[in-house]
């Protein structure tokens, strides 16, 4: 008669370690955020030892005058260089495939301020800016259409599903795009004005499955799904020692926002990357790197060990600007 009731006491802390396994992470409101704000169990970041491998230099058709963004997408690595709003895309060698746009303007194939480029089904959109629009091109770099959009935007990323645009408006707005009438925007918070939307502005990535908008100045990012409709809100790991910063008084008229917390985003799989600005230097660069499929629970940081910027990530690649004028892609390997 003693066997079950000793079996019995034997699975009470088993059940009990599975029912914490599968607790749902602690949460609270914050940030006017319009879903509660999802903690992180660590408090600490723990760094892993990996090693940088140059793949290749990233060489323009001429030259580098003044790159911006690179993106690592499935169909190869996109180089944005702003002197002359262009877009090149690279194979995953570093080899030269093609070019986007016709030069800066506003003609046909024309740009003004090319931004973050993303992949719908063999179609690459271009996201200007300045322009108020979105450029098509097919993948070898024949122009298509170009597509007027209400606001400006920020960043673009695309799923299987949609398109979403980060817009300057309050409550980080975004546009589902191919724009339709009616159909309704994604807020983020509940109420802002455009003076707080200083503080809201942010980084946009996505894969096949899902989006991540991570906030710029505050310790959170947001999962949205396929269709573009906000999942969860997160923490970072740095919102433990976060101090609400003070928006600085307005210089010669114009009010600026307060130093970044977060930068570069990506989505490699289902881990997220976001680089870190608190811990930067001149000469290295954190990335910190969250799990998706645990509803955002950090995993772990890495140390890039030289001046980084842009940077982005697809499978075991890094890209990013490395100078002034040049930008390379790396493998990253953990060390054994």
């Amino acid at each position: 008669m003693r066997q079950p009731r000793l079996l019995g006491r034997l699975l009470v802390p088993v059940l009990l370690f599975i029912a914490a396994c599968n607790a749902p992470p602690e949460s609270r409101e914050d940030y006017d955020l319009t879903v509660p704000l999802l903690l992180q169990d660590a408090k600490e970041r723990t760094f892993r030892d990996v090693e940088f491998e140059l793949v290749a230099p990233l060489l323009p058709p001429d030259s580098l005058h003044w790159p911006g963004g690179t993106h690592l997408l499935p169909e190869g690595v996109f180089v944005i260089e702003y002197s002359d709003a262009t877009v090149w895309r690279y194979n995953f060698d570093g080899t030269l495939v093609t070019t986007y746009g016709n030069g800066k303007g506003e003609g046909p194939g024309e740009m003004r301020n090319p931004f973050q480029p993303t992949v719908v089904r063999d179609t690459v959109l271009i996201l200007d800016s300045a322009g108020l629009s979105i450029h098509r091109f097919l993948l070898d770099g024949s122009y298509v259409a170009t597509d007027p959009i209400p606001r400006q935007g920020l960043a673009m990323a695309s799923t299987k599903e949609t398109s979403l645009i980060l817009t300057v408006t309050p409550n980080v707005i975004f546009l589902r795009y191919p724009l339709v009438e009616g159909d309704s925007t994604v807020a983020v918070f509940k109420e802002q004005t455009m003076m707080d939307a200083l503080i809201s502005l942010g980084f946009l990535a996505s894969n096949s499955e899902r989006f991540a908008y991570v906030n710029r100045m505050l310790p959170f990012f947001a999962v949205l799904s396929p269709r573009g409709n906000i999942e969860y809100a997160r923490a970072t790991i740095d919102d433990a020692t976060f101090r609400f910063p003070d928006v600085p008084a307005p210089k010669d008229g114009v009010v600026r926002p307060p130093p970044a917390l977060n930068r570069e985003t990506s989505i490699a799989e289902d881990r997220l990357y976001i680089g870190n600005m608190v811990l930067r230097t001149d000469s290295s660069r954190v990335v910190d790197v969250y799990d998706l499929e645990a509803q955002g629970a950090y995993l772990y940081s890495i140390q890039v060990p030289f001046s980084a910027r842009s940077m982005s990530f697809h499978g075991d690649l890094m890209a990013a600007r490395v100078g002034q004028t040049s930008a390379a892609l790396y493998r990253v390997r953990e060390r054994r």
